[in-house]
């Protein structure tokens, strides 16, 4: 599902317009869907489901809006009708253009559409690892060269960003998506039956799992998403998924692993020979017990190093020092934020600085006026973004609001 705010004919208007013709026409493969979306606690916007034109449904804060959708399948019947791609979907920046082109050169993708594409995803998925913890671009560097060229490591939109502008070298036409992404395992695991609903009023036509019954899904910041559009002359504009998936043998079992370590040996359960000629056999529960010392261990190690907060007090006073006017203001404002979220759990689903702000003037922790607010914002967004510093003026007046 997208979360995306598009103009009123939509950007897959052609797909649409077709698909929803071969459902009329009752061709085979095609379908037509109703689908309820209510906004928790979520900015307003429209939560675009896939193949739709509901472009013009704003969910507003505890509202429920329908969006009517007609998916496609493998096998669906359609005439599309060619449209005209702007420059802008092939756009690479200056900044980028030298990676991009070294990136490629190198792996030498090659083919068609579908092959590169196909190439490129298998690349990441034997190449780079996902994880949820890349860590901080560093400032000043680029988000995409700095993934290609040293981290080597990320997640969904550095996948998807960095996807979309080597697709664009080969002259795919792609754009950078976000959204939600629910998947069936979690749907049947975390659905809520709708007991008072049929069928019929919510999907007609073919279903590849048959006809089921209708659930309500949660969907929050943990399924938020990033993938690529490319397209793809014959087909429109098609999802490309280049996030690798994370295989049963990337995860690691702790206890296999400790008892590796412990035993020296890959069986995990090892006869160890000592000085005198001894034998004996290091079980499962001795390893257990063992792995519970040394874990407590740590973990009072670790909390004793974090009482200790001499270190960081002094760390943080030599980087304020000999930091700009942007980054002073950054550092004191992340500083007031992050003892805030310690205090009010409801802070800590604020992401953005909007979020942010927003909630610190309803709930009367900070008190401005709606013009104060917007200069605050625009500061703090140079300030964080810009490469340009923010004068000392600006500096003194967005601590002057923050500390009020």
């Amino acid at each position: 599902m997208n979360r995306d705010y598009r103009t009123p004919e939509g950007q897959n208007h052609n797909e649409v317009e077709a698909l929803k013709k071969a459902y009329e026409d009752k061709a085979d493969y095609s379908a037509q869907g109703k689908l309820l979306i209510t906004n928790v606690d979520a900015q307003a916007g429209v939560y675009l489901p896939y193949y739709s034109d509901d472009t013009n449904n704003m969910v507003y804060y505890e509202q429920t809006k329908e969006y009517t959708y007609y998916p496609m399948f493998y096998g669906t019947d359609y005439d599309l009708e060619e449209v005209e791609i702007g420059d802008e979907f092939l756009e690479i920046p200056d900044a980028n253009r030298d990676v991009i082109e070294d990136f490629c050169q190198q792996r030498n993708f090659h083919g068609s559409s579908e092959e590169i594409i196909s190439q490129v995803k298998e690349y990441f998925q034997e190449n780079i690892p996902y994880t949820i913890k890349p860590g901080a671009t560093p400032r000043r560097s680029d988000f995409v060269n700095y993934f290609l060229t040293k981290n080597k490591k990320g997640y969904c939109a550095h996948f998807a960003s960095s996807t979309a502008l080597i697709l664009r070298y080969y002259g795919i036409p792609t754009r950078y998506c976000e959204g939600y992404a629910i998947s069936y395992e979690q749907m049947t695991r975390d659905g809520v039956l709708v007991d008072d609903a049929e069928y019929s009023d919510y999907y007609n036509g073919y279903s590849a799992i048959g006809e089921t019954a209708l659930i309500s899904v949660n969907a929050t910041d943990a399924d938020a998403h990033a993938w690529v559009e490319a397209y793809i002359d014959g087909k429109g504009w098609t999802v490309v998924e280049a996030t690798p998936a994370v295989s049963e043998d990337d995860l690691v079992d702790f206890w296999s692993e400790f008892s590796r370590a412990i035993s020296g040996n890959d069986d995990g359960n090892e006869e160890v020979e000592n000085g005198g000629g001894f034998n004996f056999r290091i079980n499962d529960n001795f390893i257990r017990k063992l792995a519970v010392v040394v874990m407590t261990i740590f973990i009072v190690g670790v909390l004793i190093f974090g009482a200790i907060f001499i270190y960081p007090v002094i760390k943080y006073r030599f980087l304020y020092a000999r930091a700009g006017s942007s980054d002073k203001l950054i550092m004191k404002y992340m500083r007031y934020i992050k003892k805030l979220k310690r205090r009010d759990k409801e802070f800590r689903n604020c992401i953005n600085y909007e979020e942010q702000l927003d909630y610190l003037i309803q709930s009367g922790k900070m008190t401005c006026t709606e013009g104060d607010k917007e200069k605050l914002l625009d500061i703090l967004r140079r300030a964080g973004f810009s490469a340009n510093e923010i004068s000392v003026s600006e500096k003194e007046f967005a601590e002057g609001i923050i500390y009020k």
